[in-house]
């Protein structure tokens, strides 16, 4: 397996500073004398979000192993696409009282050992949400995947420019991804020719929305290793603000081939110089989510995963009570005192009531509470609990919460009965 020969593919996932859990899976594997690599960052509440994207790359790994040496590439790759939307919706239905729960998914595949007369190889691409897929060389970087998101596509029409894309209020918002909706339009598979010692990268949105093209080209150009410039660009984005999961993957086809001159870092890498500080941030990364070696057959009741010690990597078969244990299942953690809830007053979900956590994510697709509303953002808000008080603010100064007619603009304390406006649905706060 050539999860070891780091020189030419290195992955690594961080669950940031805010999150309870890690909803981001990677898949790094040699299947025959193919190499295989995918990033898939979920959403949903309770455990959805991590059951969806490990039921994602589970299939991209279950299917390539099946039928690698009897059915083309792309076919297969269109088929994992297919029959992970039907795993995740039936999951979701069966095991999670119909929990809106969804997933992204970037894949590729290339083989080794075979290139064309001028040296390029071809990479299978397959490509729904928005985590993203860039190709990286000597001389340049380009982002092959186009977002499915509604900010790409107002960034398409003209009507948002990339300054203020930034700030837009629904900018994490998607329109495909696996098992977010009944009806499925997968986009076809891609072929690629890429060029000799081009270094493919794939990532969540938890790096792409804090690192741009151009940094990562920088770090990988001036690290000049796999290992340290992932290192080096999840580091990064935590510094940056590391809201989000964080996943990065990184595969070469062939030797790697780096800049002739090793360029400048971003200017605030410098900041990470401290090697105690790299210590603290490397030792975040308690686990991994899985490399699926030889676990062609495997199911889910023995789910290999992938853990980090020192930066050094290895492989080990967890229970699934141990992930349950992991992903914090709402049912079995410890609640608050005094519990709490927020009861929906109006509308269609009038009555529908959400038990608050030590940590609970309000959002339209992302979070322990789903709001399905245009007027609420992918991940809106956050309400925590601590020292015996539960307090709300805005997961980002676009999103409007609202509590007693002011707006949060920090911080806000809240108190028994106190009215929350989320985008334009109304909520009510209750001790419980």
């Amino acid at each position: 397996m050539g999860i070891r020969n780091q020189r030419r593919m290195f992955a690594l996932s961080d669950i940031g500073r805010e999150r309870t859990n890690n909803e981001d899976q990677f898949l790094l594997e040699k299947v025959s004398n193919w190499l295989v690599v995918a990033v898939a960052d979920g959403m949903g509440g309770a455990a959805g979000g991590e059951v969806a994207s490990w039921l994602a790359v589970n299939t991209v790994s279950r299917l390539i192993h099946l039928n690698v040496d009897r059915l083309p590439m792309n076919e297969i790759m269109e088929d994992c696409l297919v029959l992970a939307h039907e795993r995740i919706r039936h999951r979701g239905e069966t095991s999670f009282g119909n929990i809106n729960m969804g997933t992204t998914l970037t894949f590729a595949a290339i083989r080794e050992n075979e290139s064309s007369p001028d040296h390029s190889r071809k990479v299978f691409l397959g490509h729904i949400g928005d985590s993203r897929f860039y190709l990286l060389g000597n001389d340049g970087v380009r982002q092959v995947t186009r977002d499915h998101s509604m900010t790409q596509h107002l960034l398409d029409s003209g009507v948002l420019t990339p300054q203020t894309a930034r700030n837009f209020r629904y900018r994490n918002v998607i329109y495909k991804s696996l098992g977010g909706s009944r009806e499925f339009d997968p986009d076809p598979v891609d072929v690629l020719d890429v060029p000799p010692g081009s270094i493919m990268l794939l990532c969540s949105d938890g790096l792409s929305n804090y690192l741009d093209a151009m940094d990562m080209w920088r770090i990988v150009n001036h690290s000049r290793n796999l290992p340290g410039a992932a290192r080096l660009m999840v580091d990064l984005a935590l510094l940056r603000g590391g809201a989000d999961n964080i996943t990065v993957v990184l595969a070469s086809a062939g030797k790697p081939r780096f800049s002739s001159t090793r360029p400048k870092l971003p200017a605030d890498a410098g900041r990470l110089s401290s090697a105690r500080l790299r210590r603290r941030l490397i030792a975040r990364l308690v686990r991994l989510p899985g490399i699926f070696r030889n676990s062609a057959h495997a199911d889910h009741a023995a789910v290999p995963t992938l853990a980090a010690v020192n930066g050094g990597l290895r492989t080990r078969q967890v229970s699934m009570e141990e992930i349950n244990h992991e992903m914090g299942d709402v049912e079995t953690r410890k609640r608050p005192d005094p519990a709490a809830e927020l009861c929906i007053n109006k509308g269609v979900l009038a009555g529908k009531a959400f038990a608050l956590g030590f940590n609970t994510r309000i959002g339209r697709v992302k979070g322990e509470v789903i709001l399905e509303d245009a007027s609420v953002s992918r991940e809106h808000a956050q309400i925590r609990f601590a020292k015996g008080r539960y307090t709300i603010r805005s997961l980002n100064p676009a999103d409007s919460v609202i509590v007693k007619g002011k707006k949060v603009k920090n911080e806000k304390v809240l108190a028994d009965g106190d009215e929350i406006v989320i985008g334009m649905i109304r909520l009510e706060f209750k001790l419980t």
